[in-house]
């Protein structure tokens, strides 16, 4: 849905929230908004690619406490960039991720890890990566880099490709 569709009767018309990648978003206010109230709401929310990006930006904002945390696509000249552009971009290439030992993704794909395509050039500033993990921020799992600019514990978020099967059981 648009996030022009986004309003207070939200969770009286979803039961969930997929962050879906896209971004920037036409309204970042009511994307957090929407994040926020979710994870408030204890309301399941999957945020892929730049989904997860918002994600963290609103974690960042309401529970770390940083007001002024951004995300580069909106602004690249804020000086509390929690997202930033990749100094490698991960658009096109494959990396394996390790699933976080008894997280839902884990049970999902009945594996402890996959090989997952991205098409990204954004992600998680890794001056903030160690901040980020020392909170509740729920990881399913972090991705190995080739790219020496890219450290392998940073949060990494993929992009899945509709109507890709995953183990037999999900159709994304």
């Amino acid at each position: 849905m648009s996030t022009a569709a986004v309003d207070a009767t939200l969770f009286e018309r979803v039961d969930a929230l997929w962050i879906a990648p896209g971004s920037p978003y036409k309204d970042l206010e009511q994307t957090l908004w929407a994040i926020r109230e979710a994870r408030e709401r204890g309301v399941p929310c999957l945020g892929t690619c730049g989904g997860f990006q918002h994600m963290v930006l609103e974690y960042a904002r309401h529970v770390l406490g940083f007001r002024d945390a951004q995300h580069a696509e909106y602004d690249p000249y804020a000086s509390r960039l929690f997202v930033t552009q990749l100094a490698c971009s991960l658009a096109g290439r494959a990396m394996r991720l390790a699933f976080a030992p008894g997280s839902q993704v884990a049970a999902i794909y009945g594996a402890p890890g996959a090989t997952e395509a991205y098409y990204c050039d954004f992600g998680v500033n890794p001056e903030y990566v160690p901040l980020l993990a020392t909170g509740p921020l729920p990881r399913a799992r972090r991705a190995s880099s080739s790219c020496p600019a890219i450290p392998s514990s940073s949060a990494r978020s993929l992009s899945p490709r509709p109507g890709r099967r995953r183990s037999g059981r999900i159709r994304w």
